[in-house]
This record gives structure tokens, sequence and C-alpha cells, in this order.
């Protein structure tokens, strides 16, 4: 058969998941038909360059949730059978949080596309009063599963929503949570290392020899404090002076630009992109460069990170790989089969730009 995927080298997912996700979707879209004979190792591994160890950790992973069978002597074949459509899959999302959305959106919906589920988009507004009134709406018309993106906003759980999920388990409807959690909420999640995230950030600036640092935080906001811990855990460790701590509010350049001037700070982790964005207005609106005087560091690699001037340096938030995941664990508890996916593909890792330099004496 024709292979007409190419891998790409410089993507910070492995070799070897690129490999197994380009041979699954072709499963899927039947390009592999089901009992077709896929490439042997031999022509994977000249055809892509590739260890031998590299294409049998593809091809294991495959087989292990059921899209390959591997028979001795005679290869692998495909084994996956598309379904017919069997009920809605209910997604809740908040869509007019367009920072992430779209990503969301567009893996979440290949996935289960390839799969031929039907599949429903519900914005939440990041509301959980509004995911309870959707959850009465899908108790009602019943679901095959739901994937669920828990509200951003740091506030107790609301009894009606434990209420409205307690009602969803009784009903044996399989969830996932995507992107953070409901702590108080017992189900399935697929999330991102916020605490590694956090982590990351402060390792670079230390690497770049940064001691005096600020992070801008969103306290509002649930994934701040594990972004924050993570963060000031490394210069504790260290035993270097513990970050100073900003707030993204209307002190936000008063305090930001008193801590620059008085050289208290030579680089500022911020909480995301956006506020990353306000932060180098600030900086640029005093004369301040970037990073020359001061380095400054973002969180999730969104297409704002890339429009900047410098360009930001960014801790990665993996959006369409979790979209992606969050959807095949889902349906892989719908048709009970079993998915495991590699911990390494949502390591947290950096998009180094040219926002961060290394410290100079001279500030």
């Amino acid at each position: 058969m024709e292979l007409n995927f190419e891998l790409d080298r410089q993507s910070l997912i492995p070799l070897y998941a690129q490999l197994a996700q380009a041979l699954k979707t072709a499963v899927l879209n039947g390009e592999i038909a089901y009992g077709e004979k896929l490439p042997s190792e031999n022509e994977l591994v000249a055809r892509y360059k590739l260890s031998r160890m590299t294409v049998r950790s593809a091809l294991s992973s495959l087989a292990t949730e059921h899209y390959i069978e591997k028979q001795q002597g005679r290869g692998a074949f495909a084994c996956y059978r598309r379904p017919a459509a069997s009920g809605n899959i209910d997604v809740l999302l908040d869509i007019s949080y367009t920072y992430f959305a779209s990503n969301y959106i567009q893996s979440i919906s290949d996935v289960l596309s390839q799969h031929n589920y039907r599949f429903i988009i519900h914005d939440t507004r990041d509301s959980q009063a509004e995911i309870c009134s959707i959850v009465s709406e899908v108790l009602a018309n019943g679901s095959a599963g739901i994937l669920l993106q828990p509200s951003h906003k740091l506030e107790p759980l609301l009894p009606e929503l434990r209420e409205a999920f307690a009602r969803v388990a009784d009903r044996g409807i399989p969830y996932v949570m995507l992107d953070h959690v409901y702590e108080d909420l017992p189900g399935c999640r697929m999330v991102f290392d916020d605490y590694g995230g956090g982590k990351a950030a402060a390792e670079y600036l230390i690497l770049l020899g940064h001691r005096r640092c600020a992070m801008v935080c969103c306290s509002s906001i649930c994934e701040n404090a594990l972004r924050r811990s993570g963060f000031e855990s490394v210069f504790s460790a260290r035993r270097l002076p513990p970050p100073l701590l900003l707030e993204n509010d209307d002190t936000l350049p008063d305090a930001l630009l008193e801590l620059a001037r008085q050289a208290r700070v030579s680089a500022v982790f911020n909480f995301n992109d956006e506020v990353a964005l306000k932060t180098m207005r600030i900086l640029h609106g005093a004369n301040i460069r970037i990073p020359e005087e001061i380095s400054v560091l973002g969180y999730d690699d969104t297409v704002i990170a890339a429009a900047t001037n410098p360009q930001l340096t960014t801790v990665i938030h993996p959006k369409d790989l979790l979209g992606r995941m969050a959807a095949e664990k889902l349906i892989s508890m719908i048709e009970r089969y079993p998915f495991k996916p590699s911990p390494n593909l949502l390591e947290p890792r950096l998009h180094i730009r040219a926002s961060c330099a290394p410290y100079q004496e001279h500030r």
C-alpha cells in the first residue's frame, strides 16, 4: 500500500506517537481496510528512516488499542470495523473563550467523526449553573457519553452540579473532564501538568541566570494555583529568593514598572500568553527593552506568542493533543476497549523564542 503521510521531526510529539496516529487515522478512514495487511516493519523503517524500536512501539500501541492485530510470521493486519453511529456524544465547552475553543472543537470533532459518532457542542459560558442546565437537558435526551470542560473560575463546586453528575453516573453514561477538573467530582480526566509547567518556566529562567523573578498571577482562575506552586517550588528547592507575585488587575502597570525601575526583577513569568502580552505592552510603553532589560515568559503557546514583538517564549499547552486524547479516551470507555496514552506526550516543554535572554549584570 502507498503511504501518503510524513512525520515531523521538528515536532515535540515523539516519532513513534506520530507514526501510530498516522496509521490509526488511515485505519479509521478506511484507507487501510479491515483485514488489510499494514506495511512491514522493514518497510516502515526504510520509508521513514526510523529505528526498529520506534516502529515496534507504534505498532504495539495500535495493537493494544485493538486497531491492528499482529500475526506471528505474517505481519500486522487492520482489525478495526467502523461502527454504525450509536447515539450522540455531548461536548460541553466554553465556546466564548476563543483562546482555546477552536483547538478543542477541531481536535475533538476530528476524532468523533473518524469513529462515526454524532456529537452536539454545548456552550457552557464558563458557568457551573449553565453546565447544570446542559446536563439536565442531556439526561432528558439521552447521551452515549459526555466530554466536559469545567468552568475556570476558582469557586466551590455547586451541590446541584455534584448531583447532576451523580445522575449521569447512575445512568451509566461515561464522561471525561478535559483541560482541568472539579477536584470534588469523581470521573476520568485528561489534563495538562500545570504544576510541571510552572516548574519548567522557573528552571528555564534560572538556567538563563535570572535570580530576581516575578510572576503575574490570575488568582481567580483555578489553574493559577498549580502554575504558581510549580514556579515557586524551584526557587525554594534551590534556596533562591522567592519570586515576587503581581496580580493581573488595575494595579499591575504601576506595580510592574516599580519593580522594573528599581531593578528588583530581571524576568517575569505570566499566567498565560494574554497576560504576557499585557506585560510586554506595559514594559514597551515605559521604554523598557525586552529581553535586554527584562525577559518575559508566557504560558499556553497560543497564536498570540508568535505575534508579539519580540516573539514570546512560552510553556506549551498541548491543546490539540489534549482534545484528541480526551475524545479517544471517552470512546474507549463507551466501546469498552483499553486506552493507555503515553504519559510523556503531555510532558511540560517550552517553545523558545526571542522574549527571554541570559541575565546581564548591568541591570
